[in-house]
C-alpha cells in the first residue's frame, strides 16, 4: 500500500472507531477487514463471504459516511473477500494462544459448559457434536458493550467495579435492586426479572452485579451475560455456520442467563423466535432470567405478543433517574474515591443540577476537577457556575426540534423551513448540519428523527454533520451568517441564545 494508502487507512479506522465507539469498532472490524482505495473506489475486504454480506448488509452507510468526512467527497464503495484476513488471524491464534483461547475472537465463554468461540471472520469449518473445544478459563473477555468475566476480583476490568456495594440505592430503584438482591440469593425466585429505565439510571450495573455475586456463590454455574447485539451476532453464526443444534445444546441449558438492552431485538423474527424459545427452556427448569431494556416489556418496539406477555408475567421493575438525596450520596462516593475536596455549596450544585443520571454527575465532576488542576485553585460556587453553565444551561426549558430550526434559520438569515429542503447549497446545507449537531446536543430525539425532521434524510447523514461540525470547531473555521460572517463557535453562541430566548 502506498504511504497516501495507509493514510486513509488510518483515518477511516479512526472515523469508524468515532461513529462507532471503540466497543462496537473492535467488534466487528479490527483485525478482520482491511480497506483499499484506487479510483473513487474504497473497497471493503473480509475474511469470507458470510462476513462480507454481514458488513454490506449493516455496516454500508456507515463506512459510506466515515469515508465521506475523511476523503471529503462520495466514493463508489464495494465489497470484496480476502481469504489472508482468516488465514493471517487463524495463524496468529495457533502462535500467541493457548488451544480454545483467541484472544481476537468475538468469544463467549460459558462457565461450567462445553463452549465455542464465534468468530465472524473465521470461515466456516465442518463440525460436529464431538468435536466441540471445553472452553478455557478466562479472566475477562470483552464483547461489545458487556463482559463476560471470571470471577477473580483482582482481574476485574473497569466494568466490573460494579457490584451491589457501590449501588447508591434510593426511592428510584429500590425495588429493582431488592429484586436483584433476591435472585442473586434464591436463583429462579423471580424469573424472568425485567429491568426497564432511561439510559444511565443503572441497569447494568445491576445486571455486573448480579452476574459477579452469581460466579462468587457458584463459580461453576453455567451462565452466559450479554448484550443483545451480541446474542443476535451469536446466533447468526450458528445459522450460517456453526449449526443451530449446537446453538441451542448450550444456551438452552443455561442456568443463568442475562441480556442487556433487549429493545435491539425488535423486528429480527428469527432471533426473537429463538430467543423465546430458550426463555422458555430455561424457565420450565427453574433457571434465572434477567433482562434490561429501555422501555417496558409491553412497549417493545416489533416484540411478538408472545414473548412481552412472557416478559411481563415475571416481575417488572421501573428504574427512575436518582433523586436529590441520592445524587448527593454519588457525589459524596465520587470524592471519597478519588480522596479530593470539594466545598459543600459546589456538591449542592453538582447534586441539583445534574439531574438525568449518575454519568451526568461523573461528567461534571470530571470537568471540575480538570478546571481545578488547570487553573490551580480550588473550585469555587463561582467558578463551578461557570464551568458547568452549558451542561445545564438548558434544562429549565424543554428544546424541541423546532426551536432548534427557528434559530437557525433567524441566525443565518434563511426563509422558514429551509432546512427541510432538498437543496444542497452551502448556505444551506452548513445550517442544516449546525441544526443537526444542536439537536443531537440539546434533545433526546434519536438520529432517525431528527434525519426525518430535516428533510427525510438518513440516520448516516445526521452522523455525518455532527462530525462535520465537530471539525469546524476543531479547525476554528468561519461560517457566513445573515449580516456577516464569524467563527463557528460564535455561530453557535449567537444560535443558542436565540433557543434560549
Amino acid at each position: 500500500m502506498t504511504t497516501k494508502g495507509k493514510e486513509i487507512d488510518v483515518s477511516l479506522r479512526d472515523a469508524l472507531t468515532a461513529e462507532l465507539g471503540s466497543d462496537r469498532y473492535q467488534l466487528w472490524f479490527v483485525g478482520k477487514t482491511r480497506f483499499t482505495y484506487s479510483d473513487q473506489t474504497l473497497t471493503c475486504h473480509a475474511a469470507n463471504g458470510f462476513y462480507q454480506d454481514w458488513l454490506r448488509s449493516n455496516f454500508r452507510k456507515i463506512i459510506e459516511c466515515a469515508a465521506d468526512s475523511v476523503l471529503g467527497n462520495p466514493v463508489t464503495l464495494r465489497f470484496a473477500v480476502d481469504t489472508n484476513l482468516a488465514s493471517a488471524e487463524v495463524a496468529q491464534s495457533a502462535t500467541n494462544q493457548p488451544k480454545g483461547h483467541d484472544e481476537n475472537d468475538v468469544a463467549v465463554k460459558i462457565r461450567g459448559d462445553k463452549g465455542e468461540s464465534f468468530n465472524p471472520a473465521r470461515p466456516p469449518q465442518s463440525r460436529n457434536s464431538n468435536t466441540d473445544l471445553q472452553s478455557q478459563p478466562i479472566n475477562q473477555s470483552s464483547i461489545g458493550q458487556s463482559t463476560v468475566r471470571s470471577v477473580e476480583p483482582d482481574l476485574y476490568g473497569p466494568r466490573g467495579t460494579a457490584s451491589f456495594k457501590n449501588f447508591v440505592v434510593g426511592h428510584a430503584n429500590r425495588v429493582a435492586q431488592a429484586s436483584a438482591c433476591m435472585v442473586t440469593e434464591s436463583p429462579g425466585c423471580l424469573t424472568p426479572l425485567f429491568l426497564y429505565g432511561s439510559t444511565g439510571v443503572g441497569k447494568t450495573h445491576l445486571l455486573e452485579s448480579i452476574w459477579g455475586s452469581a460466579l462468587a456463590r457458584q463459580p461453576t454455574v453455567r451462565g452466559l451475560f450479554l448484550t443483545a447485539e451480541q446474542f443476535t451476532s451469536l446466533f447468526l453464526e450458528a445459522l450460517h455456520h456453526s449449526g443451530l443444534p449446537s446453538f441451542r445444546r448450550k444456551y438452552r441449558n443455561l442456568e443463568l442467563l442475562l441480556l442487556d438492552d433487549i429493545q435491539f431485538f425488535g423486528g429480527k423474527n428469527a432471533t426473537l423466535g429463538e430467543l423465546l424459545q430458550t426463555v422458555e427452556s430455561m424457565l420450565r427448569r427453574g433457571g434465572q432470567v434477567v433482562l434490561a431494556a429501555d422501555r417496558p416489556p409491553g412497549e417493545l418496539p416489533n416484540f411478538p405478543l408472545e414473548l412481552s406477555s412472557r416478559f411481563s408475567g415475571g416481575m417488572v421493575c421501573k428504574m427512575l433517574p436518582p433523586d436529590l438525596e441520592m445524587r448527593k450520596e454519588i457525589v459524596q462516593r465520587y470524592l471519597s474515591k478519588r480522596g479530593w475536596t470539594l466545598d459543600e455549596t459546589v456538591q449542592e450544585l453538582v447534586a441539583s443540577r445534574m439531574t438525568d443520571s449518575p454519568r451526568e454527575i461523573f461528567g461534571a465532576l470530571n470537568r471540575l476537577q480538570a478546571t481545578e488542576i488547570a487553573t490551580e485553585q480550588p473550585i469555587t460556587l463561582a467558578a463551578a457556575e461557570g464551568a458547568l453553565a452549558d451542561l445545564y444551561l438548558y434544562r429549565g426549558r424543554n428544546i424541541r426540534l423546532i426551536d432548534i430550526e427557528k434559530a437557525v434559520c433567524d441566525t443565518f438569515g434563511l426563509e422558514p423551513k429551509s432546512l427541510r429542503s432538498s437543496r444542497k447549497i452551502k448556505s444551506i446545507v452548513q445550517p442544516r448540519m449546525l441544526a443537526m449537531w444542536l439537536a443531537r446536543k440539546y434533545t433526546r430525539r434519536g438520529l432517525t428523527e431528527i434525519g426525518n425532521y430535516f428533510g427525510n434524510r438518513s440516520h448516516a447523514t445526521v452522523i455525518s454533520a455532527q462530525k462535520r461540525v465537530n471539525d469546524w470547531m476543531n479547525r476554528g473555521d468561519v461560517l457566513q451568517l445573515a449580516d456577516h460572517a464569524c467563527p463557528v463557535e460564535d455561530a453557535i453562541r449567537r444560535v443558542e441564545s436565540r433557543m434560549q430566548a
